[in-house]
């Protein structure tokens, strides 16, 4: 569910509205992007259509989905050029997009074309994160 949520909010600063969509493929991928920003989140879901499906974010919101986000899971169905999202207490359904989503998978760089690699160990992000919180120590 917090795919879906987050998906729909990178979306929704889309400075062209219609593009503000949200793509759900069947292996469970959700992808938005806002023109600037890109977001791939792998879940755990599969689906049972073979093709990708585009959802505007703004219909989402309609539907208030972030008073949904605490769900632990939904249902969605696809007929047609339908979808349909089963949030338990709330049945929403909305009109696919019809169109091409871009690769956005094209725009990430290939592991060949990374030239650069930072590695954090945990425990020195842990200590200093630790340490901003906690403020200066005594004397």
């Amino acid at each position: 569910m917090s795919a879906l949520v987050k998906c729909s909010r990178i979306a929704l600063g889309h400075r062209y509205p219609d593009l503000a969509t949200v793509r759900i493929t069947p292996d469970g991928e959700f992808g938005a992007t806002d023109g600037k920003r890109l977001l791939l989140e792998q879940t755990t879901a599969r689906f049972p259509w073979e093709e990708n499906i585009l959802v505007r974010a703004t219909d989402l919101y309609r539907v208030r989905l972030r008073e949904f986000k605490d769900c632990a899971t939904f249902d969605l169905g696809v007929r047609d050029d339908w979808a349909c999202f089963d949030f338990g207490d709330c049945r929403f359904f909305t009109k696919q997009d019809i169109g091409h989503y871009p690769e956005l998978h094209r725009v990430l760089p290939s592991e060949n074309q990374i030239r650069t690699r930072l590695t954090l160990d945990p425990k020195d992000v842990f200590e200093k994160a630790s340490r901003r919180i906690a403020g200066p120590q005594g004397p």
